[in-house]
């Protein structure tokens, strides 16, 4: 019976503190379904869901870049992501706030960051790199992500 004690309390105290992890700032974060997202007027299919990060909404550079279209190229190792998105290049190096676009650095304000084995990205900051229009309908809970179809 004690054992059993000991082993309900241990359980209880580590149930306190995840829960009291996710409400620390950083580390609280919320989901939205790829149906709250929309690319030029086509709703969104992402492999992962967005993130909703210290009131930044995060996705994944490789559903960001597949939307918008671009090519991604890989570092020799997991130290950076490239972009090549018409005349702009974006190197995005993970877990930090600065970027370097078409080799200048660039601070976002808001970092990368490496969930599991993807980074994702502060959405409205990159969608203003690559020259989008980034707006949120605190209505519908959707994210509309446009830009004009060069022809």
């Amino acid at each position: 019976m004690i054992k059993a004690n000991h082993l309900l309390r241990t359980v209880l105290l580590c149930v306190v503190m995840v829960v009291g992890l996710a409400t620390l700032p950083g580390v609280a974060s919320q989901t939205l379904s790829s149906e709250a997202v929309w690319f030029n007027g086509q709703k969104a299919d992402l492999e992962k869901t967005v993130q909703k990060i210290d009131n930044q909404f995060y996705i994944t550079f490789t559903d960001l870049v597949r939307h918008i279209g671009g090519t991604l190229n890989w570092g020799p190792d997991d130290s950076y992501i490239e972009c090549q998105r018409g005349d702009t290049l974006v190197r995005v190096i993970p877990n930090r706030s600065h970027v370097y676009v078409n080799g200048v650095k660039t601070d976002l304000s808001y970092k990368s960051r490496r969930i599991g084995s993807r980074t994702y990205v502060p959405l409205k900051p990159y969608c203003q790199l690559f020259g989008l229009t980034f707006q949120w309908d605190s209505v519908l809970s959707r994210i509309y992500i446009s830009w004009s179809e060069e022809t």
